[in-house]
């Protein structure tokens, strides 16, 4: 089964940063994975089924609509930078805040700074390794 999509690069006249383009792309991918969970939910029962009344070649072919599935819709979020998005958490009220633009700062210079120290013990353990290494440990003669 064969899964196209009408996403379309080159969109001529259209500004590739329009809020007009960027719904229209959160509707095709929210499309894709109603798609994706329906052939998921068809696949989970022809495994839950399997002793059952299933058919292995059914249930083989729903597998495989999934993966192709899930290999468009990565396509997708790529082409499209939707995947690039943060994921946004509810808070206790089932509300999404967004975080403001400081707190993303806060986020990003933190992250900066724990794999800049990563960085600087992985340096600072090769420099000890590279010291133990050239240390001559032959006994000398005298």
């Amino acid at each position: 089964m064969g899964f196209a999509y009408n996403f379309q690069p080159d969109q001529g006249t259209v500004d590739p940063n329009s809020p007009e383009l960027f719904k229209e792309n959160l509707r095709l991918i929210h499309d894709h994975v109603t798609n994706l969970r329906l052939h998921s939910q068809r696949a989970s029962a022809g495994i839950k089924n399997a002793y059952r009344e299933s058919h292995p070649s059914q249930t083989q072919d729903h597998i495989n609509n999934v993966k192709q599935l899930l290999d468009v819709l990565e396509d997708l979020l790529r082409q499209t930078g939707i995947g690039a998005l943060p994921l946004l958490e509810p808070d206790a009220s089932g509300q999404i805040q967004p975080q403001t633009e400081a707190q993303l700062m806060d986020q990003a210079e933190k992250g900066v700074k724990y794999h800049f120290e990563q960085l600087k013990r992985a340096q600072e353990s090769a420099a000890v390794v590279a010291n133990l290494l050239g240390i001559d440990h032959r006994p000398q003669n005298r």
